[in-house]
């Protein structure tokens, strides 16, 4: 999208103050971590568990002789990583798109900047934000056995989240923190523990210790 803008438009970039990579990267950042990702989270740590869920293999699962811990523990990482390397994928598309901008709009000083290591970092920081969310969703997949609940839990929260930005307590908000952690990259800030990080690693320990107690009490009918 924004490929788009910047290309039907170039002049709206050329005209930025700063360095225009990251402002670019900036704007892909924000819409990407305030609404696509927190949805994007909530289908994939759905479907982590939707196999269990549609042909009751719960029962099949607890009957083997793994502790139920590793269980939890490996499909919840498995969520973790597939966010991840979607990460990864979406920082080399935004990375050739400004490449393939600069090609098609050379009118747009991208030479005068250097691409410095702020644009990975800043995304490993919202990668990082977001593992309170995957938290959430992941325990709330594993609660509901059908698609809407789990889905619907994470649309209704994305958008209290987009809704909510400037209320001063939105810092608390587990689906704001990897907004928030996008946000860094304006301020060239290099460290990758800012508070957004911090708040995440919190609740997602609170959660995820929460959510193991509900799944080690599930029962399979």
């Amino acid at each position: 999208m924004n490929f788009m803008i910047f290309l039907s438009r170039p002049q709206m970039l050329a005209t930025a103050k700063g360095n225009l990579w990251i402002h670019y990267t900036n704007n892909s950042m924000m819409m990407w971590s305030i609404l696509f990702m927190p949805l994007f989270i909530g289908i994939i740590t759905f479907y982590i568990n939707f196999n269990e869920h549609k042909n009751n293999v719960w029962r099949h699962v607890y009957s083997l002789p793994i502790p139920k811990i590793s269980v939890y523990t490996a499909k919840y990482l498995i969520s973790i990583l597939i966010v991840a390397a979607t990460m990864v994928f979406f920082y080399l598309i935004n990375y050739l798109s400004m490449k393939m901008l600069a090609a098609f709009r050379p009118e747009i000083p991208f030479g005068k900047y250097v691409i410095t290591s702020i644009l990975p970092l800043s995304f490993l920081k919202v990668m990082l934000a977001s593992i309170g969310i995957i938290s959430i969703q992941f325990v709330v997949s594993i609660i509901f056995q059908n698609f809407v609940l789990p889905l619907g839990f994470s649309v209704l929260a994305t958008l209290t989240s987009a809704f909510l930005l400037r209320w001063e307590n939105i810092v608390y908000y587990p689906y704001a923190y990897p907004f928030f952690a996008a946000q860094d990259l304006v301020k060239n800030n290099g460290w990758v523990f800012v508070n957004p990080v911090l708040f995440s690693f919190v609740c997602s320990i609170a959660v995820t210790i929460f959510g193991y107690a509900i799944h080690a009490r599930m029962r399979v009918k």
